[in-house]
């Protein structure tokens, strides 16, 4: 079994990705510090420099080969799961958590992290707005893919007892369980 996060920039998803992982012995793998590494530069470079067909291209042969770890946490970036070829890498082993976290609070978290803007690639536009058009357009897939769905505002050690409560007790149905 694995646990995947989803959810949009700034939703918590490395945060509660490292604690979660910590609780449970597992390793955590970030697919945005994967890419990184792996191309050597920050997100916002590559998607800059290279575009966005390269930017999806590494991230989705990020995606699969992380999805072939067992027993880990990974954390898909905002957009990972809007591929429809990354939503296929998830199986029947993979507990899938959406952390639903309102626009007007991924806004005010996006601006209060002043390393956001040096690392992600940049809105379009900027501005809430666009994260609310971000999150209608996102929202629904992630509650597709989603086994559980989670007050992303929650605070850490909540959402992840939370999480690895929902994940044994779903392990063989197919229930969502809001937290």
């Amino acid at each position: 079994m694995k646990i995947l996060l989803v959810g949009p920039r700034a939703s918590g998803k490395s945060t509660i990705g490292r604690v979660l992982a910590d609780r449970l012995g597992w390793p955590c793998h970030d697919v945005d510090d994967y890419i990184e590494a792996r191309e050597g530069d920050t997100l916002a470079s590559i998607y800059t420099t290279k575009g966005n067909t390269h930017f999806r291209r590494v991230e989705a042969d990020v995606a699969r080969d992380l999805m072939r770890e067992d027993s880990c946490v990974i954390t898909f970036g905002a957009g990972t799961v809007m591929t429809q070829a990354n939503r296929e890498l998830i199986d029947e082993d993979v507990f899938v958590v959406y952390l639903r976290v309102p626009s007007d609070i991924l806004w005010a978290r996006i601006q209060a992290d002043a390393g956001s803007a040096s690392r992600r690639p940049p809105l379009r536009s900027g501005g809430r707005e666009e994260v609310e058009e971000l999150l209608s357009l996102r929202g629904p897939v992630y509650e597709e893919v989603a086994s559980l769905i989670t007050d992303g505002t929650e605070a850490p050690e909540e959402l992840v007892s939370c999480i690895m409560d929902a994940a044994l007790r779903r392990k063989g149905t197919d229930e969502q369980s809001p937290c």
